[in-house]
């Protein structure tokens, strides 16, 4: 194995082995969000007095204009209970509202295989932004790495030393948040870093790009570049590929269009994400 494929392996590795540790409480998060969005649902629908057989059905009730914040909820929690291929499981609708003992079974499914992805996607986008300074320097590094689990959230210290003088620090954390409008969860990945040392001197208010432009770090080629703006009175994140100049946009959702394709906002964050890659 190469030293630069056995350096990019042991960072991988180290943060891996940092939010393993921490997997039973991402997964209890996950789980406890899970019934919370079930239950309130329940008690909306209810008070609305929206009976279905279905959660398809109920969709179809619900106008989005009309009630966008119960419209969400729905959305959010349909799919522990609407059949989705052969390996999703049906939650039974009794007296025309789903019963939430027999949606327990997928939310636990659910609840294991989103906190893998918490761990997978925390690990590809830390090693996405810290890699390129390593290979930059040539990857001969040494870390420490220390992680612990507080108010909601995982949060990581590393400390890179390269040489005598050059090295630096990286916070990172995995957050988990509620949108206020919908109650839906979504999850944050910020890292920042500290306490930069190039060739001896201290780079001040280091952020991503300044660092990777102090060390001197290339960007890969096959980052996928993540960007965000607001759009037609809705907030958007969208992420995509520049490839010989042009722009593959691969994922592109609105906080109140979660679930909807808009064209004019994929437009944007293309040119978004092209001005970025540049920058």
């Amino acid at each position: 194995m190469s030293t630069k494929k056995a350096n990019k392996n042991k960072l991988k590795n180290t943060l891996e082995e940092m939010t393993s540790e921490h997997y039973e409480s991402i997964y209890k998060s996950y789980l406890e969000h899970h019934q919370s969005c079930f239950k309130r649902c329940v008690e909306l629908l209810k008070e609305r007095e929206i009976l279905s057989n279905s959660a398809q059905e109920v969709s179809q009730k619900v106008k989005y204009r009309e009630e966008s914040h119960l419209y969400q909820l729905i959305r959010e929690y349909s799919r522990y209970i609407q059949v989705q291929k052969k390996d999703y499981y049906r939650a039974a609708f009794v007296d025309g509202y789903p019963k939430e003992a027999t949606a327990q079974a997928e939310w636990e499914k659910m609840a294991k295989r989103s906190a893998q992805n918490v761990i997978d996607t925390f690990t590809t986008r830390a090693v996405g932004k810290i890699q390129p300074i390593l290979e930059a320097a040539g990857n001969k590094y040494s870390l420490r790495a220390y992680s612990k689990f507080r108010t909601g959230a995982i949060h990581a210290d590393i400390t890179f030393e390269i040489d005598e003088n050059n090295s630096f620090d990286v916070k990172t954390q995995i957050v988990f948040a509620t949108r206020w409008d919908s109650g839906t969860s979504y999850v944050r990945y910020p890292l920042t870093f500290h306490r930069v040392i190039v060739n001896g001197e201290v780079v001040k208010t280091p952020s991503q790009k300044s660092v990777h432009k102090a060390f001197g770090a290339k960007r890969d080629p096959k980052e996928l570049i993540r960007v965000h703006f607001e759009h037609d009175g809705s907030y958007f994140s969208a992420s995509g590929r520049v490839t010989d100049g042009e722009v593959k946009v691969s994922y592109c959702r609105g906080d109140r269009t979660s679930y909807m394709k808009n064209k004019r906002a994929e437009v944007k964050a293309a040119e978004l994400i092209l001005k970025k890659a540049a920058s």
